[in-house]
């Protein structure tokens, strides 16, 4: 799979070892792969937290300079102001969002494959 973030591609990967290790099943098919995009959804979404500060520092209204200086400023002042929970403000529509879509779409993905003889789609 070409194009993919390092989120989605971890998401991939989880989804196949699960589905190797439990079955073919249509529901361990859409266990597995709504269980691998939680898994990365939970892991990289400080990540993401930080890069939507970064960019949305420029709309700082009444300050001559930027809110944040770099990167680990943007750590340092989140996490002394907020906490550990500061980096996951959000996280409860992005999981609404994408975990039930993520399971539909290779629950969809895998029984495509299966209908056409399991060679990829062109």
């Amino acid at each position: 799979m070409r194009n993919l973030n390092l989120g989605q591609g971890m998401s991939h990967q989880l989804h196949c070892n699960v589905r190797h290790a439990f079955g073919n099943s249509k529901v361990m098919i859409f266990i597995s792969a709504v269980t691998g995009r939680l898994t990365a959804i939970s892991l990289f979404f400080p990540l993401s937290t930080v890069r939507v500060r970064y960019q949305q520092q420029q709309y700082t209204k009444g300050a001559n300079e930027p809110k944040y200086r770099n990167i680990l400023h943007i750590v340092e002042k989140t996490f002394r102001k907020e906490g550990f929970h500061g980096f996951y403000k959000g996280i409860k529509p992005a999981l609404l969002k994408t975990v039930p879509s993520q399971g539909f779409f290779f629950l969809f993905y895998e029984m495509f494959m299966e209908a056409h003889g399991g060679s990829p789609p062109k």
